[in-house]
């Protein structure tokens, strides 16, 4: 009889027990579900400070890129925000770079593109010689020395600018390029020609995907390269895809067009998918008058992308670099740097 008498009250307390663990994960989602709403709210939060600060600024309509196909990218400063830094998109030196348009091969763009980081560094050795004898023959142009293009090794013509913006906390690791324009009042103006930034759900990755947007396209061709998106990823030995979708093609998704070998000792090679062709070339990065690096860019007419491409990429490539110095302090700004993105 006592045996009977206890039944009952096991399975109320089997009961309790089911009914406290349900309230405990109940409890748990709810916590975790008030953390996502709080992360979020912050984030809008942080965002909108962001665009605040930059509210001076007047937003830029969209325009068509007219970086031509050959061009130099110099870097504003050597101080980095968040790793990323600004660039001037400027004519290059004067050197003959037709040849690069008649290689055929592997092996004759890579004989090429040593020669052309050789030829670049003299030519800057040079030129920063030129203009250290100037001071010292003048004394009056020590008050000059920082009035900028006067001081300049040679009178480059500005394409526009890739400026870096990492505020945008809602746009990581956030580029844009500007450049200029005569409006019908013949006044200067800026025009944003294309913008690029990592993709949000790869953001805290080692290396996230890359997506590049040209926003005009207006009166475009669903075929023009400019009226297409863009994809950078990268690849296990350090290298990358470039990636495009057309949506005026009905294209849904990113398909690759060039694979992408890095290097630090001679460059970046923007091959086809199966390495037989170049497209474009990018110098490795030499340092110029008062220490600022460059590279050259040089693209192949005719090329699946546009000019500006290339230079964002080098961009972002730079980035990289500069992250990985930063995270191994051993590493010295002028070694040799392997990266591997795993």
């Amino acid at each position: 009889m006592a045996d009977n008498e206890r039944s009952p009250l096991l399975g109320s307390t089997e009961q309790e027990s089911l009914f406290d663990r349900l309230k405990k994960h109940l409890l748990t989602f709810q916590s975790f579900l008030g953390f996502l709403v709080v992360f979020f709210l912050v984030l809008v939060t942080l965002n909108g400070i962001a665009y605040f600060f930059q509210a001076s600024e007047a937003p830029l309509s969209a325009g068509l890129s007219y970086i031509p196909v050959h061009y130099q990218l110099t870097v504003n400063s050597r101080f980095t925000k968040n790793y990323l830094w600004d660039y001037t998109i400027e004519q290059p030196p004067p050197l003959d770079f037709s040849t690069f348009a008649k290689l055929n091969g592997k092996d004759e763009v890579k004989i090429f593109l040593k020669e052309l980081n050789a030829n670049l560094t003299s030519y800057n050795i040079n030129k920063t010689q030129q203009h250290d004898d100037n001071d010292d023959d003048d004394d009056d142009d020590d008050d000059d020395d920082d009035d900028g293009d006067d001081d300049y090794p040679y009178p480059p013509w500005i394409y526009g600018e890739l400026i870096s913006q990492p505020y945008k906390f809602l746009n990581p690791l956030y580029y844009e390029v500007r450049e200029e324009r005569r409006d019908q009042l013949r006044n200067l103006t800026h025009v944003k020609t294309a913008s690029a930034s990592a993709d949000h759900y790869e953001f805290f990755a080692n290396n996230p995907s890359i997506s590049i947007n040209f926003p005009y396209k207006d009166n475009l061709s669903p075929d023009d390269v400019q009226a297409c998106d863009y994809k950078i990823t990268w690849t296990s030995s350090g290298n990358a895809w470039i990636k495009r979708r057309c949506s005026g093609l009905k294209e849904i998704r990113f398909t690759k067009i060039s694979y992408v070998k890095t290097s630090s000792d001679w460059g970046l090679e923007f091959f086809d998918i199966v390495e037989d062709q170049h497209y474009a070339i990018a110098t490795k990065a030499t340092h110029a008058w008062k220490g600022v690096q460059q590279r050259v860019v040089l693209q192949l007419l005719g090329s699946p992308f546009p000019p500006l491409l290339p230079g964002i990429f080098t961009a972002y490539y730079d980035y990289r670099i500069n992250k990985f110095k930063a995270q191994n302090k051993h590493v010295s700004k002028h070694d040799h740097v392997i990266l591997n993105p795993q």
